[in-house]
């Protein structure tokens, strides 16, 4: 893979995350121009301790950008591995996301309950006081009251 291409496909990466070149810089300790000249080609292939900095705030392994830049090269049964992996770092990343959508979906139809709220949830203040035990207790009393058919 030449430097525009890898370049390219780091950006690639970086997008996908969602992250800035300035999150990326803040991230690795790289400079944000140094960054901007890998993305566009201008700076060579990076070296392995580069893509150190970037694998964790990218999302891949160490190994795998060693692959694409090329310091790495690999069998033809080794790049069917790389493309397994691959495959199998998008399929977790999906899970992840799926996982953590299925979790704010479940935060939020709980919050939707009212006394679940006030019951369960810690850090709730009133003029700047946090509710005691005793605060929730009457608050749900005082609901029941307000309420009486919905219990």
């Amino acid at each position: 893979m030449d430097a525009h291409t890898f370049g390219a496909y780091l950006r690639e990466l970086r997008k996908k995350r969602g992250m800035t070149l300035n999150e990326l810089k803040d991230a690795t300790q790289l400079s944000q121009p140094y960054l901007s000249q890998i993305e566009n080609g201008l700076k060579g292939i990076p070296s392995p301790e580069v893509l150190y900095k970037l694998k964790d705030p990218l999302g891949v392994s160490h190994a795998h950008l060693m692959i694409k830049a090329g310091h790495i090269v690999l069998g033809p049964h080794e790049q069917e591995y790389d493309i397994l992996e691959t495959e199998y770092e998008e399929e977790i990343n999906r899970l992840r996301l799926q996982e953590l959508m299925n979790k704010a979906k479940a935060v939020t139809e709980s919050e939707k309950d009212l006394e679940n709220f006030i019951s369960s949830r810690s850090g709730i203040t009133y003029h700047g006081k946090e509710l005691t035990d005793q605060d929730r207790s009457q608050i749900l009393s005082m609901l029941a009251v307000l309420f009486p058919d919905r219990e």
